[in-house]
């Protein structure tokens, strides 16, 4: 059975890394960003290149209801989904808790937290089927950070938001025990994402192909 691969925040960075590593390993892939394809020249090359395995739609995960829009569409797109990568994620605010625009707060919680616990709800019914070979179901896979265990003036919701996303994975997996849950740290990339706010402790991430053979 080809493997079907859902991965937020897959029009750049780190989800494009994934995205590409997960279909040189043969998986079907589904992306999803806020970008629209005619801007992005990356993943237009995936497209060209996997026809018949890549995806790409644009939705925004700020938005409630849009990580279940996306679920489905992967459905349509390929019939299943075997694993959920959510990759997406805000920095935004910036600000120490005293200062902090909840609103912002708020908005940073929808896109890094509860867009991944609506996604997941929605995959359920896919990720409980039991593969005869492995005797196993699907796999959840949220992107954290150092900043799930490390507080830094300034970063408080976004760390509040990792720690978060870090019990989730925790709870799913008492909760889900056929399904594989997990949080990785990548290490972050030097793109905009980072670089946009100084942020020079982190090294280039190079997901090497490998290490996506743990998706599928």
């Amino acid at each position: 059975m080809t493997p079907t691969i859902l991965v937020t925040g897959a029009s750049r960075g780190i989800g494009l890394a994934i995205a590409e590593a997960c279909l040189r390993q043969n998986a079907q892939v589904f992306g999803i960003g806020r970008s629209t394809l005619d801007s992005l020249l990356e993943v237009q090359a995936l497209s060209s290149q996997y026809p018949a395995t890549f995806r790409y739609q644009v939705f925004d995960l700020s938005i409630s209801g849009e990580a279940s829009n996306a679920v489905d569409a992967c459905v349509a797109a390929f019939g299943t989904i075997n694993t959920v990568v959510h990759n997406a994620g805000v920095l935004e605010p910036l600000s120490k808790v005293a200062d902090a625009d909840l609103d912002k707060w708020r908005s940073l919680m929808q896109v890094n937290v509860f867009a991944g616990v609506e996604m997941v709800q929605r995959a359920l019914p896919y990720l409980r089927q039991i593969d005869a070979l492995t005797g196993r179901g699907g796999r959840i896979v949220m992107v954290s950070s150092g900043a799930a265990v490390s507080a830094y003036v300034g970063w408080v919701p976004y760390c509040v938001s990792k720690a978060s996303m870090n019990m989730l994975v925790e709870g799913l997996g008492l909760e889900e025990p056929l399904i594989t849950s997990v949080a990785i740290r990548p290490g972050g990339d030097l793109l905009e994402f980072h670089t946009r706010f100084g942020l020079m402790i982190y090294q280039r991430l190079h997901f090497m192909a490998g290490r996506s053979r743990f998706l599928i």
